[in-house]
C-alpha cells in the first residue's frame, strides 16, 4: 500500500516537472522564433541596402 502511494507521488512529481519543462522550452522557443525572424528581417533590409549602393 505504502509503495504504491510512493510510486504515484513520484509519478505526479515527474509529471509537474514535465509540465514545467515543456511551457519553459515553449517559452524559449516561441523567443527563439522572435529572434530568427528579428535577424532574418534585419539580414533582408541589410541585403537591399548593400544592394541599392551597389547599383548606385
Amino acid at each position: 500500500m505504502d509503495n504504491k502511494f510512493v510510486k504515484i507521488a513520484i509519478a505526479l512529481l515527474i509529471g509537474l516537472v514535465v509540465v514545467v519543462v515543456v511551457k519553459f522550452l515553449w517559452k524559449a522557443f516561441t523567443w527563439l522564433i522572435w529572434v530568427a525572424i528579428f535577424l532574418f528581417g534585419a539580414y533582408v533590409a541589410y541585403a537591399m541596402l548593400s544592394d541599392d549602393k551597389s547599383k548606385k
